[in-house]
């Protein structure tokens, strides 16, 4: 569950796990959560552990709060988060 400037929480194995997201200026919300889930669904894709997906989605969230409008026109972007996720 995204919450806002708070992060993201997903319960797992009987364990609440928490993601809290690094500080950014918000220029836009409009897509974030749509990114959540894109960042989500990647890392099940890419078979990452639920915490790591849950941290990318988190970031990737975060990061199009960065942007202007809804969608990342560079993809040096998306490779600047995956690099430092998977670094």
């Amino acid at each position: 569950m995204t919450q806002d400037r708070d992060g993201a929480i997903w319960w797992h194995a009987g364990e609440l796990q928490a993601i809290p997201t690094s500080p950014v200026r918000i220029r836009n919300t409009i897509g974030a959560g749509d990114a959540f889930t894109a960042g989500w669904l990647y890392g099940l894709y890419q078979k990452w552990d639920p915490l790591a997906r849950l941290r990318f989605a988190a970031r990737l969230a975060a990061a199009v709060c960065t942007l202007p409008g809804a969608l990342p026109y560079s993809p040096v972007f998306y490779a600047q988060l995956l690099e430092e996720t998977e670094g």
